[in-house]
């Protein structure tokens, strides 16, 4: 027992990116011991949809998005510093990242995840200029399972779809812990590329449609490629699902930032038919997390709450 009592924790503040193939996204975290944290500066940068979709073009793509993102964020820093009131917020103490499959993927064999070494260089290179503080690296599955555990903690057996731009991963959880980990070469791209070249329409048209499609409206020229994706989507994961055993399981939560568009593939095409009756698909959204936190954007950014949250949880 110390003579003159233990330490108090300090407030924090932490710089939160998290990086996918359709996007590159960013947030401040200020942590604050026995208080929820407080996201402010969330920005966004979605990559351009290209024809080519090979590994080098992703990360040149991903690398110049860092950069913005560390750019608005430093300028947001700079902005609280300059408030007395909230000054202490605008000093960042460290640097955590979360990287999505192929740049980050969890290795359950062996217990560590793995990680690419020119992504996690993109992410130094974009931090050198904005943020000189230390940075942590975590596969972003990582901070998803920690939501998941946060939403529904009684809850031991269930699937976790993770989609992202041109990739999504799959978690399979069994008592509570990860188990096995897959990826399908389909994301929310899949569907924009589809809706340009069968619905004519151009890439940010595309966009606002695969948001239209979370509301359930499916305008009528766009029914049938909507038909197709779903099936090619639930085709990839029926697959997936068959080659490590996953259609035992009876619930299935999609954790998209963008939609529930990928929920919406596996509950109305054929990979329903191979769950049991009964099995449930449910798309979690940002504003399931919103109790968590003691405040963020007017909307809500699902995959930079969950970041947030994980760094909540696991930095002191």
């Amino acid at each position: 027992m110390a003579l003159f009592g233990s330490k108090k924790p300090t407030p924090k503040t932490f710089v939160v990116l998290d990086i996918e193939t359709g996007s590159v996204g960013g947030v401040l975290v200020h942590r604050t011991p026995g208080e929820a944290p407080r996201l402010f500066g969330e920005t966004r940068v979605d990559l351009a949809i290209g024809t080519t979709r090979d590994a080098h073009t992703l990360r040149e793509r991903a690398a110049h998005a860092l950069e913005r993102v560390a750019q608005s964020l430093s300028h947001v820093a700079a902005r609280v510093r300059g408030n007395e009131a909230t000054a202490h917020m605008g000093n960042a103490s460290h640097a955590v990242a979360f990287l999505a499959a192929p740049w980050g993927t969890p290795n359950l064999e062996s217990g560590a995840p793995q990680f690419s070494a020119d992504m996690v260089g993109s992410v130094q290179s974009a931090l050198a200029s904005t943020f000189a503080v230390p940075l942590s690296v975590h596969a972003r599955a990582s901070a998803t399972l920690h939501g998941a555990r946060l939403l529904f903690p009684y809850e031991e057996n269930y699937i976790i779809g993770m989609p992202h731009g041109e990739v999504s991963e799959v978690l399979e959880i069994v008592g509570g812990n990860a188990r096995s980990h897959g990826t399908l070469p389909v994301g929310r791209n899949t569907m924009v590329r589809t809706f340009m070249s069968h619905g004519g329409l151009h890439e940010n048209e595309g966009r606002s449609a695969l948001k239209a499609l979370s509301l359930g409206h499916v305008p009528a020229h766009l029914s049938e490629p909507v038909r197709h994706t779903y099936e090619h989507v639930a085709t990839h994961f029926n697959d997936l699902a068959t080659s490590h055993g996953w259609h035992e399981h009876g619930r299935v939560y999609s954790f998209a930032h963008d939609g529930d568009w990928f929920a919406r593939a596996l509950a109305h095409s054929s990979a329903a038919k191979k769950f049991p009756d009964g099995a449930v698909v449910t798309a979690i959204r940002a504003e399931h997390f919103s109790p968590y936190v003691a405040g963020h954007a007017q909307v809500p950014d699902l995959g930079l709450m969950l970041g947030g949250l994980f760094v909540d949880s696991h930095y002191r």
